[in-house]
């Protein structure tokens, strides 16, 4: 007889049980629907055994008056979301699991109940700020770990950020810890915190912080600050309202916990937040605050705050005047935003003026500097050719509707065009699939996968590389900018039956830490870690993985430093290599060109970009127009085609260590003799494709600039000549035939057919 197993609304999953499917179909109809099409889809749910133990208490209802016994406690359960708590009965003395976890649980409501809303917390600053000067901090720095950091071991780099982050908090100065990403600002931010809270006893803390590392800021005070009352303040509208009931304000609405860490959208959505005086405000992944005019920008512009620390591992992807913002939003008076005007020609005297600015709020160390016995990691750039359906769709994309847009649109509508052609560019490049109308049914499933790996070229270099990453013991994270894309890739997977875990900017942030915790178990079985850039690329610990591979690379550079920042970092105990997938003469290689040109900029201060629309134009266009002559020649010999041979070559790792370290080394010695921005990432190609049997290097220059700008020219008149062509054909057709006469149809193949649907669903 079929049975289900049911939750029960209202209770706890240790009350679930089994029912008839009769039952079922008799009493909730509904639900079973509900169940049966989300079974279609993600296939049988599968239930955690961590869902019967309690791992939060939000409120209890004490038996006795000397509130020793437990009758009931509003408990949020293991692997379920804050809004699921309910109220259940402590669980048996006898099932030991279940009680150890309520009793921890219990124990850490018990220590939340005894904080007491903070009194006269200004003066208290006052006092302890004023005993401060009276000495220098040279005779009170923290030479040791304080005994009561007992989460792990301070590095020294992160000794001295807890030092500096005292010495800025004494001068009431607000400041930037910029610190190389995986260097542990985290760590750095929580000791600093809580040495305020245990030395002074001064709290609340606000820390505002991004949806992916939320979750992630409320573990580490568990193991570094468990002494703190910390308080979950994002999710949904249910489980923020829970919080902000049972744990962050008391009954007359005053705060009753040591630190809320809420995101950038819970921040906004309320205003009970700006009532409560925050000794300091933490602003994670602050280049948030480069829009002055930004709602979150305002919010917490706003709020009651005595001292700002932001943390940024990217400081200087952002434009000058957006540099300038998130200087005003920490020092209102001595920063404009209009002041970057004054920078723009940035000659040395500039840059030297801006630096003796910005130095005395930053604090700024990079991987190279502090962590010289950090594994090298060494990055490929590996060139790829398009399959014949990518040419073909390539060219239609281009042909079929470029023509209007650049002879006949302007402005805005111009600007338009060009950014819907470029998307469907990236797309055929990362899967033509990603185009409506492209993909053909097949009769089997391994049909099906035959056809989905041979129409990319980077899937079939990627179905080439898996498997032998996995046999050599490697794991593998793999970053896309669009989540359909992954979503072939994962289907891609499912047929080879390779386990994996995906994390992209919809993944629920319960299913966002089981996938981590699952990909970074011991002898975890799962070998594919698959990320939406921008989702993925933050506030993540996989230095379990020692291969990345960038499937389509990001228009900001930084984006990608920030995911492979997800491997390389503190922990990783391999060297970690990084291939750059790129598809030659198409918008990618373009992209990978402007990349580079943004990094070696970099290092001026801050990259210099400017907004005014028709150089977005212009640069759009240039884009386009890259690698245009030699699709339209119709010349496959030089494709690049990777044989057994050339994909073992390409992961044999050991011909890669010596050039990573020795780049190591320089980027040190380079380091020692003038500061030095973040990111000098090696850009290499890897020489071992097969194209009509000889090997040749590839230069990220851009090569014949003119003659691809005639052809252009010359491709645009005639493509214009074409459709006028066309248009005069038509109208003696029309003309001949008259209004009631036949149209005949000439046969024509079925990939054109196909093609033809696609244009017409493409632009559209």
């Amino acid at each position: 007889m079929l049975e289900y197993y049911v939750k029960w609304k209202g209770l706890s999953y240790r009350h679930a049980s089994w029912v008839s499917a009769r039952w079922i179909a008799n009493y909730a109809q509904t639900l079973h629907r509900g169940y049966l099409k989300r079974k279609e889809k993600e296939g049988p749910a599968v239930l955690s055994e961590d869902v019967v133990c309690i791992d939060r208490i939000l409120d209890v209802q004490w038996a006795d008056a000397k509130r020793t016994q437990v009758k009931k406690v509003l408990a949020v359960f293991k692997d379920t979301e804050y809004a699921d708590a309910v109220w259940d009965e402590p669980p048996p003395k006898d099932d030991k699991r279940l009680y150890a976890d309520y009793k921890n649980a219990l124990k850490r409501y018990v220590q939340a109940s005894k904080v007491l809303p903070p009194k006269n917390m200004k003066g208290l600053i006052a006092n302890v700020r004023s005993a401060a000067t009276k000495t220098s901090y040279q005779s009170r720095e923290l030479k040791a770990q304080p005994d009561f950091l007992k989460g792990g071991t301070l590095m020294k780099h992160q000794m001295e950020a807890l030092n500096w982050l005292l010495y800025q908090w004494e001068k009431r100065q607000p400041c930037i810890l910029a610190d190389d990403m995986g260097l542990g600002k985290t760590i750095q931010v929580i000791s600093f915190l809580f040495y305020l809270c245990r030395k002074f006893v001064i709290y609340p803390f606000l820390i505002v912080v991004p949806n992916s590392t939320a979750t992630n800021w409320v573990r580490e005070f568990a193991k570094w600050a468990p002494e703190m009352t910390v308080v979950p303040y994002f999710g949904l509208a249910p489980a923020r309202k829970l919080a902000m009931e049972n744990e962050i304000l008391d009954a007359k609405g005053q705060i009753k916990c040591h630190v809320v860490i809420a995101t950038y959208e819970s921040t906004i959505e309320t205003s009970k937040l700006h009532d409560v005086f925050w000794p300091v405000l933490i602003v994670d992944e602050s280049q948030r605050l480069k829009n002055d005019e930004s709602l979150l920008f305002k919010t917490l512009a706003r709020m009651k705050v005595d001292h700002i620390i932001l943390l940024t591992g990217t400081p200087m992807q952002n434009r000058l005047r957006e540099l300038f913002n998130i200087m005003h939003f920490i020092r209102p008076l001595e920063f404009k935003g209009d002041e970057a005007d004054d920078y723009q020609e940035m000659t040395r005297p500039q840059i030297e003026e801006l630096h003796s600015r910005l130095k005395p709020y930053f604090l700024r160390r990079t991987k190279q500097e502090v962590l010289k016995k950090l594994p090298p990691k060494y990055e490929l750039i590996v060139p790829i050719s398009m399959t014949p359906l990518q040419k073909e769709v390539y060219k239609l994309c281009l042909s079929s509707e470029i023509i209007e847009t650049l002879t006949e649109a302007t402005g805005t509508k111009r600007q338009k065009g060009l950014t819907n052609i470029f998307t469907n560019l990236r797309k055929t490049l990362n899967h033509p699939y990603l185009l409506d109308g492209v993909e053909l049914e097949q009769p089997t499933a391994a049909d099906v996968q035959k056809s989905m790996i041979e129409a990319c070229g980077k899937l079939k270099l990627f179905h080439q590389m898996l498997p032998k990453l996995i046999e050599r013991g490697h794991r593998v994270l793999l970053f896309s900018t669009m989540t359909r894309n992954l979503d072939i890739v994962e289907d891609y997977l499912d047929y080879e039956q390779i386990k994996y875990v995906r994390i992209d900017g919809s993944t629920k942030e319960n299913n966002r830490v089981k996938a981590i915790d699952a990909f970074n178990a011991p002898n975890s079985k799962i070998n594919v870690f698959l990320l939406s850039t921008r989702a993925g690329g933050v506030g993540i610990n996989l230095a379990t993985a020692d291969t990345v591979i960038i499937w389509d690379s990001d228009f900001n550079p930084y984006a990608d430093l920030q995911a492979i920042s997800r491997a390389h970092r503190i922990g990783q105990a391999n060297m970690v290599i990084i291939y750059r997938f790129m598809t030659r003469l198409s918008v990618e290689e373009k992209i990978l060109q402007i990349g580079k040109k943004k990094m070696a900029l970099e290092h001026v201060v801050v990259e210099r970009m400017k907004a005014e629309e028709e150089e977005q134009i212009e640069d759009l266009e240039s884009i386009l127009k890259y690698g245009t002559e030699a699709l339209f020649d119709n010349d496959d010999s030089k494709d690049i085609r990777y044989d057994d041979a050339a994909i073992d070559n390409l992961l044999n790792r050991e011909q890669y260590r010596e050039a990573a370290t020795e780049l190591q080394i320089k980027e040190v010695e380079e380091l020692e003799g003038r500061e030095k921005d973040e990111g000098n990432l090696s850009f290499s190609y890897a020489k071992v494709w097969k194209a009509d049997g000889t090997t040749e290097d590839l230069d990220v220059t851009e090569k014949n600039g003119q003659n691809e700008s005639d052809f252009w020219e010359k491709f645009l008149v005639e493509q214009q000549a074409q459709k006028e062509k066309k248009k005069q054909e038509k109208r003696e057709a029309e003309s001949k035939l008259g209004r009631g006469g036949r149209k005949r149809t000439a046969v024509v193949s079925v990939c054109v057919c196909v093609c033809a649907v696609l244009v017409t669903k493409c632009f559209y």
